[in-house]
C-alpha cells in the first residue's frame, strides 16, 4: 500500500514523497480504523435508538397529547389540516384515513397547555368536514371542539389520561 507524505521521513521515503507500509503497518491501521468505524457505528446507533424510542413509543417530552382515531365509517377521510398550536409532532396525522383504519397522532410542547385540532374531510357525496381536537392543561382534558359539520357521523370519545400526558381515543361512526 502506497501513500503520499508532505514531510520528510529518513525511514522508507523515496525522492516523490512515497512511503512503503510493511504488511504489520497496513494490519494495524486497517485494524485502528476498523475499530473507530466500528465505534461511530455503535454512537451513531445509540443516538438513532434514542430518537427512535421518542417516536416508536416512547415517552414524548411531557405535557403531550396523545390522540388515538379509528376510522368506523365506510368512507375515506382526507387530512385538511393539523395543527398541534405552539407544540411539535412527536408522530403526526397520516394525509389519508381509510375505512377500519386506526392511526396514533401524538403532539408534544413546553408549555403548560396544550390544544390539538386536526380536520379531515371524508369522502362522501356531502364533503363532511370532519374535527378530532383535543385540549389538555392543568385545569382539565377535554375535547370540546370534536365533530362533524353534519349529520353523516358521529364520533364518540373518551378520555384515558388527564394533563400532563393526555389520551383520548376518537372513533368515527
Amino acid at each position: 500500500m502506497n501513500t503520499t507524505t508532505t514531510a520528510t521521513i529518513d525511514n522508507g521515503t523515496t525522492e516523490n514523497g512515497t512511503t512503503e507500509n510493511t504488511a504489520a503497518e497496513s494490519s494495524t491501521s486497517t485494524r485502528t480504523h476498523r475499530m473507530l468505524a466500528a465505534l461511530g457505528s455503535i454512537a451513531a446507533l445509540a443516538g438513532a435508538g434514542g430518537a427512535w424510542a421518542g417516536i416508536a413509543g416512547g415517552a414524548p417530552a411531557s405535557p403531550s397529547v396523545t390522540m388515538r382515531i379509528t376510522n368506523h365509517s365506510a368512507v375515506t377521510a382526507v387530512l385538511v389540516s393539523a395543527d398541534p398550536n405552539g407544540g411539535w409532532w412527536v408522530q403526526a396525522p397520516q394525509p389519508i384515513l381509510r375505512p377500519g383504519q386506526t392511526q396514533t397522532v401524538i403532539a408534544a410542547t413546553h408549555a403548560r397547555e396544550q390544544f390539538v385540532q386536526i380536520d379531515y374531510i371524508a369522502k362522501n357525496t356531502r364533503q363532511s368536514q370532519i374535527t378530532y381536537a383535543l385540549h389538555s392543561s392543568d385545569r382539565g382534558t377535554d375535547q370540546g371542539s370534536t365533530g362533524v359539520s353534519n349529520q353523516d357521523f358521529i364520533i364518540r370519545t373518551a378520555i384515558q389520561r388527564q394533563y400532563p400526558d393526555a389520551a383520548a381515543q376518537f372513533d368515527l361512526a
